[in-house]
């Protein structure tokens, strides 16, 4: 996920959508006709993609509130119009900031290590570098990617955008395997729910889904937010956000996604925001690299946690595969004075560091992962 610097403070969202069209589109009415254009849509176009929530189920619910339901009774029984804006109902209770993050599960013991510390273990590759071992784990390393437990954020991310398509460009494109798979769309939900239509071919099968917009402010806030909450941070260049170093910078972690409430998507695509939870386990260090103006603004692996913990994943492709991407985006002359020389090294190890990270839940006791859905999570 890219991240800015902090400053300027505030940030713009790329597009808007007019106030008129979202204020009645965001309405109760319009949003049950907006779900069955929706559904309409995603049928007939089924068999050739993927829903816009990146699984095999056409239909797109609207979301209704428990508010939306008292509304409906009480103008029913006066007789009035039913206009709500539910935009101006999500600014007064989150305030006017493009973002809002709470931790709904907080664990003490979650940090390995400190504030400081953690973002200066760059310095353990290396030294795994310096010695050549790039191919055994050293005793730091394996102190780093052991979970021990899981922090859980419920985000919302803000907007003024209606029904408006994902710029979505694919990486290391084949021919699939098997058209019936929806794992490559596992992380369609942020876009969706957001309102940001994303269409992933069943046709073809990719290394790399990557997303050039349309930006929000959220979307920075969000990489600051994982960023901070971050157990351990592998960094090839200064990872502080306040810190201007000339370019953007991408961050590369393993996380899941869950649904706002009740297990049903339709719950975190609220009218003017997108609500969801996204979960980080400790054991899997974030990594952060600086980047070129190739970067998209995210981007995930088709690969999830399900499929990582099965007999058909390969790590060294899959490793091949992410490291190819970053590789592709990454600006050498931005990292740090004692990576740049030796760049290649670096985030090979790093992201094997992060791949042995999410490997190294399948060990961990459920009740720790407890919430985390490895359909939904890469």
């Amino acid at each position: 996920m890219a991240m800015q610097p902090l400053k300027p403070p505030k940030y713009k969202d790329e597009k808007k959508v007019g106030t008129a069209k979202r204020f009645l589109g965001d309405t109760l009415a319009g949003r049950f006709v907006r779900s069955a254009v929706q559904t309409t849509t995603s049928t007939f176009k089924l068999p050739t993609s993927l829903s816009p929530w990146g699984d095999n189920n056409s239909v797109t619910l609207p979301n209704v509130r428990y508010r939306d339901a008292i509304l409906f009774t009480t103008f029913a029984f006066v007789g009035g119009g039913l206009l709500e804006s539910g935009g101006d109902a999500i600014t007064g209770a989150f305030g006017a900031d493009s973002f809002v993050a709470e931790i709904i599960n907080p664990v003490v013991e979650y940090f390995v290590y400190n504030t400081v510390a953690k973002y200066a273990l760059f310095q353990i590759i290396e030294q795994a570098i310096d010695k050549g071992l790039l191919e055994h784990i050293l005793p730091e390393e394996e102190k780093m990617l052991r979970t021990t437990n899981m922090r859980t954020m419920r985000c919302v991310i803000k907007h003024k955008l209606m029904d408006v398509d994902a710029d979505l460009r694919l990486v290391g494109v084949a021919p699939t395997q098997n058209a019936l798979s929806c794992e490559k769309g596992w992380f369609c939900p942020y876009l969706f729910a957001s309102s940001r239509t994303p269409i992933i071919p069943r046709s073809k099968d990719f290394t790399i889904a990557q997303c050039f917009g349309p930006f929000l402010g959220g979307d920075y806030a969000l990489s600051h937010k994982l960023l901070s909450e971050s157990a351990a941070v592998l960094a090839l260049c200064n990872p502080d956000p306040a810190v201007n170093i000339g370019c953007n910078r991408m961050l590369v972690t393993f996380l899941g996604i869950t649904p706002y409430r009740g297990g049903m998507w339709s719950s975190s695509r609220r009218p003017g925001a997108a609500m969801m939870n996204f979960h980080l386990v400790n054991g899997c260090p974030t990594l952060v690299i600086p980047t070129s103006n190739m970067a998209p603004l995210v981007a995930w692996s088709p690969t999830t946690l399900q499929t990582m913990r099965s007999d058909i994943y390969s790590p060294q492709q899959h490793h091949e595969q992410i490291c190819d991407f970053l590789d592709s985006i990454i600006s050498p002359k931005d990292c740090s004075p004692g990576i740049m020389n030796r760049y290649e090294a670096s985030l090979g190890r790093a992201v094997s560091m992060v791949v042995n990270g999410a490997l190294g839940t399948k060990s961990v006791a459920p009740d720790i992962l407890k919430g985390l859905d490895p359909e939904r999570a890469g």
